[in-house]
């Protein structure tokens, strides 16, 4: 672990946190989320959102919720979707009616779009980035939703 340290001292700072706001990016990401809520997303975007799969049943986060673990072979795949993305045409989809339709966890008030939408679009260029940078070293991403 010192050896990688050494040779990559930002590894520590390499993550995104999303917050409770995990399920708007979510929904601005994946076409599946937005128009088969409840149903399991497997596309790569959900996978982004939520992880390839359980590390083990007992390994979980503060609220009880698995832990999952996205392979590096998964991951560039990520990276390469997210770059190619044009985030700005997503914008219409991100409406309160579609977001309370979808029943989007912890979805912002109707007057509170606009700032909720521009929240996510720093927080898209961090996770692509994110996704981006894992991509380039081989690296899997350990992912929590809590």
């Amino acid at each position: 672990m010192k050896e990688l340290l050494r040779t990559r001292p930002d590894l520590a700072a390499q993550q995104v946190d999303l917050g409770r706001r995990w399920d708007h990016l979510h929904f601005a990401l994946s076409d599946r989320r937005r128009n088969e809520p409840g149903e399991e997303d497997d596309s790569l975007a959900g996978i982004a959102i939520r992880g390839e799969a359980e590390i083990a049943p007992h390994v979980v986060a503060g609220q009880g919720v698995p832990l999952r673990y996205t392979r590096p072979e998964t991951v560039e795949r990520i990276a390469r979707m997210l770059e190619a993305m044009r985030f700005d045409a997503l914008r219409e989809h991100f409406t309160f009616a579609n977001l309370r339709e979808a029943g989007v966890y912890k979805r912002p008030r109707e007057d509170g779009i606009e700032e909720a939408w521009q929240w996510l679009r720093e927080n898209f260029v961090l996770f692509r980035a994110f996704h981006v940078t894992a991509a380039e070293h081989g690296d899997g991403v350990l992912v929590r939703v809590d």
